[in-house]
């Protein structure tokens, strides 16, 4: 057992030298590491083929606990100043990691890396800004949204830094994308620098082809082209979220076949653009629990600020449209 201890080293992130505050050995078992302070090593340990358990301890100013991927440790518990990673994990004989995004939820929201196979992170994280693309860790974002999905790993989350991303993004995976003004509403006066995505007519912005996809907190525009939309889902997904966006200058902003998905607190704005069904806020020709909720609709020149149209028997079922706030459209539109 190894607790209750400060370790305080002299690194700096970038330094070349490797210093670690533990080293474990390969075949050790029953290890417990609790409550230690571990800051400015380039590892907290190095935890080799072994057996033990990581908790409740507090590091910083690291690259990460370092963990052969065949070694059995259970980490919970632990808490982060600024790290590379929190936890990498590195390729041994056998992939005792499949489930990063558990692991990360019980150590209050880790970054963490498994290498073993195709590298995955849990959380990845994109900023435009950036001169040159990175890895997309916190401290070395990729420079375009499509980079990070081949990196993150399913359920996991990608970060998107205000910014504008002239993209046609095709998410293929179940994920959570997060731009700069996550869970504040597209009506709201309080959102700060906008995350653009900008599809620039070409085709959807925003093409969903997975379950359990959410995007939060963008503004999303430019939408045309063969799929028509900012954000577009295929009729087989589920568990579609879309909310607290900025949905602009699409020809439809939503195309939403899919079954339990919610659409809620966006503000629609003037989509426009021409193209079949173009000037609809939300367009669905077949919906199952869909929820449209809190949405402004405002703008919508050329045609009904949302259409259901029914093109087979029970095409709609237990639609809930509530808390919508409808105005300024076309006047010879209906509304809905």
């Amino acid at each position: 057992t190894i607790s209750n201890n400060t370790f305080k080293g002299k690194y700096v992130i970038g330094d070349g030298d490797v210093s670690r505050a533990m080293v474990v050995s390969p075949g050790v078992v029953g290890f417990n590491i609790h409550d230690n302070h571990i800051t400015d090593l380039r590892q907290p340990a190095y935890i080799d083929a072994s057996t033990g358990v990581v908790t409740n301890n507090f590091v910083g100013g690291t690259r990460g606990w370092v963990v052969l991927s065949d070694a059995n440790v259970t980490f919970t518990g632990n808490t982060w100043g600024s790290n590379v990673l929190d936890i990498a994990i590195i390729p041994g004989a056998s992939n005792n990691y499949t489930d990063i995004i558990s692991m990360s939820a019980a150590n209050n929201n880790a970054n963490i890396e498994n290498q073993f196979g195709t590298p995955t992170l849990n959380h990845v994280y994109v900023d435009g800004s950036v001169a040159v693309t990175g890895n997309g860790t916190l401290l070395s974002p990729y420079k375009t949204i499509s980079e990070a999905f081949s990196r993150v790993a399913t359920s996991g989350v990608v970060t998107v830094a205000a910014a504008t991303y002239t993209e046609n993004l095709s998410i293929n995976k179940s994920l959570s994308l997060q731009g700069s003004n996550i869970g504040v509403t597209g009506s709201s006066t309080s959102r700060g620098a906008e995350t653009v995505i900008n599809g620039n007519g070409v085709n959807a912005a925003v093409q969903v082809n997975a379950n359990d996809v959410t995007v939060d907190g963008f503004t999303i525009r430019g939408g045309a082209g063969t799929y028509l939309s900012g954000v577009y889902s295929a009729i087989t997904n589920t568990n579609l979220i879309v909310r607290n966006n900025i949905i602009t200058d699409n020809a439809i902003g939503v195309y939403a076949e899919c079954a339990t998905c919610t659409i809620e607190n966006n503000l629609f704005d003037a989509n426009n653009r021409p193209g079949s069904a173009g000037g609809a806020g939300i367009y669905t020709e077949k919906s199952t629990d869909l929820s449209i909720l809190n949405n402004e609709f405002r703008g919508q020149l050329n045609n009904s600020a949302v259409i259901f149209p029914a093109v087979a028997t029970s095409s709609h079922t237990n639609v809930v449209f509530t808390g919508d706030n409808i105005h300024d459209n076309g006047s010879s539109n209906s509304m809905v």
